[in-house]
């Protein structure tokens, strides 16, 4: 009965302890935190967004947009939720934030197999190939990550932006013009790149000087480390919002594009310009910064929660095997 409980112990501790089913795991955890997150953000741009595309549109002012959409919000919250307007802004960054937790997770992998790898080689020269694993060139692999995220946002962004200028402006059923999407698309690499690439740039930066980010030297032996949290915090509302003083002007020519078919002069363009680069910044902060945030700290917590559930699987399987052992030594003693 001991050996039967104990072979049951040991087959229960070994359930789901492959390294895959951990890294699917997490990978859930990426997908989850993700949706979750810009559930939380997205009424939030979707105001900012239906404000923009209507003030661009000459149809509504800015703040009486703003104001429109909180009424909305307050007085039928279920049929706001429900809207085509809030569905549109939270698909598309749940698409982004998921996709790019997934790469980043799976670059984090890849790292540690690298690491694993160079660790056998040197323990076993190459005997045979042995201990091997396979990896990505990390520059390849962050390039990969990088458009394969944009690839995401920008598809989902791309039709959210083409949706909200035939609901909310004046050109109707039109067809959005091509120098619109060009625009958006810039705008999409400009925030990618401002969200997700340059803030552990920016708070490696914050944390060594410069020079970090030019010492090759530096960087390949700290690839195992990351920047503290503050400082990824600074660098996470920071970034995307100084971004927006190149985004906001791509994101303005592409509206006005899209909602006035007969253009706007130069003076109308420079005088809607402040307003918009000043709500893309006010945008920004919860889409990237607060968001972006919250998305590091739920990726954190569920990572946490997910090693602490496998040392304990790890550790269940030890004792298993320890009683096991002892089992059969009394048994052989006897």
């Amino acid at each position: 009965n001991n050996n039967n409980n104990n072979n049951n112990n040991n087959s229960t501790a070994t359930t789901g302890a492959t390294p895959t089913s951990w890294l699917l795991q997490e990978l859930l955890g990426d997908v989850v935190v993700g949706v979750g997150v810009t559930a939380a953000i997205a009424p939030t741009l979707t105001a900012i967004d239906q404000a923009m595309v209507q003030q661009s549109a000459g149809t509504h002012t800015f703040l009486g947009s703003m104001q429109s959409s909180l009424k909305q919000m307050v007085q039928r919250p279920l049929h706001y939720l429900q809207s085509p307007t809030f569905l549109w802004m939270w698909c598309t960054y749940a698409a982004t934030y998921a996709t790019a937790n997934v790469l980043r997770t799976l670059s984090d992998e890849n790292q540690k197999r690298q690491a694993w790898q160079q660790q056998e080689e040197t323990q076993q020269q190459h005997r045979n190939g042995s201990g091997a694993a396979w990896t990505v060139d990390p520059s390849a692999l962050a390039a990969f990550s990088f458009l394969t995220t944009t690839a995401a946002n920008s598809s989902a962004a791309l039709a959210k932006d083409r949706a909200y200028a035939r609901l909310f402006g004046n050109a109707g059923t039109l067809p959005v013009p091509r120098v619109a999407y060009g625009a958006w698309l810039c705008r999409d690499l400009t925030v990618i790149g401002s969200s997700f690439v340059l803030p552990p740039m920016v708070a490696q930066y914050i944390e060594q000087g410069p020079e970090s980010l030019f010492d090759n030297k530096a960087s390949t032996s700290n690839t195992t480390t990351t920047p503290s949290a503050k400082s990824m915090a600074v660098a996470q509302f920071v970034t995307p919002v100084a971004a927006q003083l190149v985004a906001g002007p791509l994101h303005f020519v592409g509206l006005i594009a899209a909602t006035r078919p007969h253009g706007v002069t130069w003076l109308e363009f420079r005088a809607g310009l402040p307003s918009v680069i000043g709500a893309r910044m006010m945008r920004i902060l919860p889409a990237y910064g607060m968001g972006g945030v919250w998305n590091q700290q739920g990726r954190a917590a569920w990572k946490e929660a997910v090693q602490t559930k496998r040392q304990q699987s790890y550790h269940a399987l030890e004792w298993s095997w320890s009683s096991l052992g002892e089992n059969h030594h009394s048994t052989a003693t006897r």
